[in-house]
């Protein structure tokens, strides 16, 4: 749904790059706040940092699976 308000809002020139400015954004902000927890997690205890991956891994294993 979203795809098509870029196609809306920009030129056909400029689809390209208004799709990876759009992608980039939801990667990046969602790696950068997952790295920051699992930075945290591992402060805590090196371990709890691979049970946080695992923890939100958990829900695509099953979804995808």
């Amino acid at each position: 749904m979203h795809l098509c308000v870029i196609y809306e809002e920009f030129e056909s020139k400029g689809i390209p790059a208004g799709q990876g400015a759009y992608t980039s954004l939801g990667m990046g902000l969602s790696t950068a706040i997952l790295t920051f927890i699992g930075g945290f997690l591992y402060d805590i205890s090196p371990g709890s940092a691979f049970l946080g991956m695992a923890v939100v891994v958990a829900p695509c294993v099953v979804l995808g699976g």
